[in-house]
């Protein structure tokens, strides 16, 4: 308990708060927040196939909420779920996917994770548009 206080007092006093909710089970390539993301250790994105260790994803998500205009540090969970939510389709409407006609699985055709900083980038330069 001690250290978990020291690193929450030393975050507030360098304005580095950020609201975690989600962090856990939410891809950090495709935002996707499915419960079956998580098990124990093992992450691995149910949409994407993302997969990597369960606390490096969520310190990750966590490092791309630093600065997030849209995911504040009192938002409810559900609204936070919200937000990532309208992230996952925007990043499905963005991206080219496939089917593995092996498995009937969609994969990414492009493997690389995002960085936090791309990321970052990515939320605040895409806007979706429709055709009228």
């Amino acid at each position: 308990g001690y250290l978990q206080e020291r690193i929450r007092y030393k975050a507030k006093k360098h304005g580095i708060e950020v609201n975690p909710a989600h962090s856990s089970r939410e891809c950090p390539r495709c935002h996707c927040t499915d419960k079956k993301n998580r098990r124990g250790d093992v992450f691995k994105c149910s949409y994407c196939g993302y997969h990597e260790h369960a606390d490096l994803v969520a310190a990750l998500n966590i490092l791309g909420r630093l600065g997030d205009k849209e995911i504040r540090k009192g938002m409810s969970p559900s609204r936070v779920k919200a937000v990532l939510d309208g992230r996952h389709v925007g990043w499905k409407l963005l991206n080219d996917t496939v089917t593995d006609r092996t498995s009937d699985e969609a994969r990414v055709v492009d493997e690389s994770p995002r960085s936090a900083s791309s990321k970052s980038e990515l939320r605040s330069g895409v806007q979706v548009c429709t055709a009228s």
